[in-house]
C-alpha cells in the first residue's frame, strides 16, 4: 500500500492532470509519464548533503544525469530522537530518486512536538517550506542544479512530519502533491487541530491552510493507530479517549467522506484516504501508528530502521 502510494505521489506531483498508470491495487506501481518518461527506474544516482536555515541538515539522492533537471521530493520523519536513519529513510529517498526526482530529507526539531495547537504547527512549518526565504528547506532543494520545482514538488511525511507537510503549500505554492502517513486532526484529547488540518473550514469552504486540491492529497493510516485512527469507526471511550474516530478524522483532513464501515476511500484518481487493516499489516502489533515498519512504535523511539 505504501509503495503504491509512493508511485501515485510521483505521478501526481509531476503532472497538472493526474495520471494513474496501471492498477491502484498493484503492490509495485512504478509510473512512467509521457514527458518526462522514465521507461524504467534510473540506476545512476548520486548522494548529496546540504543545509538549510541555521545549519540544519539536508540529505538525499538525485539522478546523476548531467544537464537534466528533475522534480523534487521532500520527506519528513515523525517524532523521535533521530530525524534520519541509514536504512529505511535512505531507502525511501533512493527509491524516489530512481523514479526521476531530486529526493531530500530535511532535519527539523522532531524530538519536540508542538503543543501550541495550530499556531505551533504553522510556526514550525514556515521555516521549512517558506519558498520566499532562500534559506528554507524547500528553497535550498529547489535551487539544486539538478532540480526544477516547476516540474513538480512532492511532500511526504509521517506522524508529526505528515502534519507539517499538510501545511506545506500554504507556504510554498510549488507544492503539487502530498502523501500524509499516520495523520489526523485530533492526536490527543486536548489538541484539536481541525482549524488548520481539516480540508474544509467551519463555513464549509476550503481552508486557507489547504492550498492543495482534494485530488492532490492521499492519506494512509493504520486501523489501530492509537494516535489518529482510534479503533477506526468505534467511539469506544477506552480506545478513543474522547477523540474523534479514525474515519471522522480521515474524512476531515482529506475532504472525502465515505460511508460508515468503509476503509478504502481512495478515489478513481488515486486521491483520498485508506485505512490499513491489521490483516494487511501482518505483524503482531497490528496496523499501528508505524504500520509500514517492523515492530512496535514506542514514543521517542527515533526513526524506524526496518520495513514491515
Amino acid at each position: 500500500r505504501l509503495k503504491t502510494s509512493i508511485a501515485w505521489l510521483t505521478v501526481t506531483s509531476k503532472s497538472p492532470q493526474m495520471i494513474l498508470v496501471g492498477s491502484s491495487r498493484c503492490l509495485f506501481l512504478w509510473a512512467c509519464l509521457v514527458e518526462p518518461c522514465l521507461g524504467s527506474a534510473l540506476t545512476s544516482l548520486a548522494a548529496f548533503s546540504d543545509s538549510w536555515g541555521k545549519g540544519k541538515s539536508i540529505v538525499g539522492f538525485e539522478p546523476s544525469s548531467s544537464g537534466q533537471k528533475y522534480p523534487v521530493y521532500i520527506w519528513l520523519a515523525g517524532t523521535g530522537l533521530g530525524w534520519h536513519n541509514r536504512s529505511t529513510d535512505r531507502d525511501q529517498m533512493h527509491r524516489m530518486a530512481s523514479l526521476g526526482m531530486v529526493a531530500g530529507q530535511c532535519a527539523y526539531t522532531n524530538w519536540l512536538y508542538p503543543l501550541g495547537g495550530c499556531q505551533g504547527f504553522l510556526s514550525k512549518a514556515k521555516p521549512l517550506f517558506d519558498s520566499s526565504d532562500e534559506s528554507s528547506c524547500v528553497a535550498r532543494l529547489c535551487a539544486r542544479p539538478s532540480a526544477d520545482c516547476s516540474k513538480g514538488l512532492a511532500v511526504h511525511g509521517f506522524s508529526q512530519g505528515a502534519q507539517l507537510v499538510a501545511l506545506a503549500r500554504y507556504f510554498a505554492p510549488q507544492v503539487s502533491a502530498a502523501l500524509v502517513q499516520g495523520h489526523g486532526d485530533n492526536p490527543i484529547p486536548f489538541s484539536d487541530l481541525s482549524a488548520c488540518m481539516d480540508y474544509y473550514d467551519d463555513k464549509g469552504q476550503q481552508s486557507i491552510y489547504h492550498q492543495l486540491s482534494r485530488q492532490q492529497v492521499r492519506s494512509l493510516v493504520g486501523e489501530h493507530d492509537m494516535t489518529f485512527s482510534c479503533c477506526y469507526d468505534l467511539p469506544d471511550p477506552s480506545c478513543c479517549r474522547h477523540k474523534r474516530t479514525g474515519r471522522q478524522q480521515q474524512a476531515s483532513i482529506t475532504g472525502y467522506n465515505c460511508s460508515t464501515g468503509q476503509r478504502d476511500c481512495l478515489q478513481s484518481d488515486g486521491s483520498g484516504w485508506y485505512m490499513v487493516s491489521d490483516r494487511e499489516a501482518g505483524k503482531k502489533q497490528g496496523a499501528n501508528h508505524c504500520f509500514a515498519w517492523a515492530g512496535d512504535c514506542p514514543a521517542l523511539a527515533g526513526a524506524n530502521d526496518q520495513w514491515n
